[in-house]
């Protein structure tokens, strides 16, 4: 599928081991010329603001942009952080939330398969929480969403991934939370909300057919 590529490693539902682009680093001799950056906030909270990063020979340099930048960052939640780290309970909640997030995004593709107007595509992700979702073509998921937030019902619509207007058959939904009666409402609910722009985008077509001679 074509659009916005939601996986990220540490979420993987694969135990097959994923390696980053520093990876392939062969800078000789040692430290890495690469930078590996990455953040917990998609794997524990997004409120801890906190990320991490392995610089290589770029240490120095990025330790001065950091300072400048930022000039302090909350240390208590670092240390928590530390400590969750060394303790093993990372690599347990990974485990755990993988098994999680695994059962929404089963769970939401099968609504969506049976909630969507026929001809709509699911990814297939190998791990995170998210689904990108490209609905027939004459769908524009920028008006579905306008329709959809008047009635409690946010997902990201295509068009917010291009800076050239593309995807605008396209749509994001997050699977990150516990998946309950009103998600799945909401799936529904946007699932017919496509189905009638569907019914009235062929409606506009048949008023423009020519008549048929009898």
């Amino acid at each position: 599928m074509s659009g916005y590529p939601p996986t990220r490693p540490e979420t993987g539902a694969s135990h097959k081991k994923l390696f980053s682009l520093r990876g392939t680093d062969s800078s000789n001799p040692p430290p890495s010329s690469g930078i590996y950056c990455s953040s917990f906030s998609k794997t524990i909270a997004p409120g801890y603001r906190i990320g991490w990063l392995a610089a290589g020979r770029h240490r120095q340099a990025v330790l001065l942009q950091k300072l400048a930048s930022t000039l302090a960052t909350p240390a208590l939640t670092q240390v928590a952080l530390t400590d969750l780290l060394s303790c093993g309970g990372y690599d347990s909640h990974l485990r755990r939330i993988r098994r999680v997030f695994a059962g929404n995004i089963d769970r939401m593709t099968r609504a969506i398969e049976r909630c969507f107007p026929a001809g709509t595509r699911v990814s297939r992700p190998a791990g995170g929480f998210v689904l990108w979702v490209e609905l027939p073509g004459p769908v524009d998921t920028r008006v579905l969403f306008g329709e959809a937030v008047k009635l409690g019902i946010c997902f990201a619509p295509g068009d917010v991934f291009s800076a050239s207007d593309r995807y605008r058959h396209c749509l994001r939904l997050s699977c990150g939370y516990g998946w309950d009666h009103r998600i799945e409402e909401g799936i529904e609910t946007i699932g017919a909300l496509a189905a009638g722009q569907l019914r009235g985008s062929d409606a506009s077509a048949h008023q423009w057919l020519p008549t048929r001679a009898v």
